[in-house]
């Protein structure tokens, strides 16, 4: 297992920057069977399966944040995602009322 940290990006440039070119890149280079990741964001340009891990649910009241924005995406393309509260999962599900 690899353990792949990066450093914080702040702009939405870096960031769709290391989600899809940068994380590919370094999945391929280490040849990873699959890949997890606990920020709730996935590459669309990475062909091996892949999960997203949530911890909390504060991402729903941050508005136009990256993470929001290509939430829907990386959930639909996502083989499975894994919570640690019944109440995110609700929240993903779309079981429960979010904030607009």
């Amino acid at each position: 297992m690899i353990t792949v940290k990066a450093s914080p990006v702040t702009n939405l440039l870096s960031k769709q920057y290391w989600y899809n070119y940068t994380l590919p890149k370094l999945l391929k280079q280490h040849r990873a069977d699959l890949f997890i990741s606990d920020t709730g964001i996935i590459s669309n340009k990475v062909q091996l399966p892949q999960f997203l891990f949530f911890s909390d649910h504060s991402f729903v009241y941050i508005k136009g944040s990256f993470f929001r924005r290509n939430f829907a995406r990386s959930l639909q393309h996502a083989k499975a995602f894994f919570v640690t509260e019944d109440f995110i999962e609700q929240i993903l599900t779309g079981k429960n009322n979010v904030p607009a």
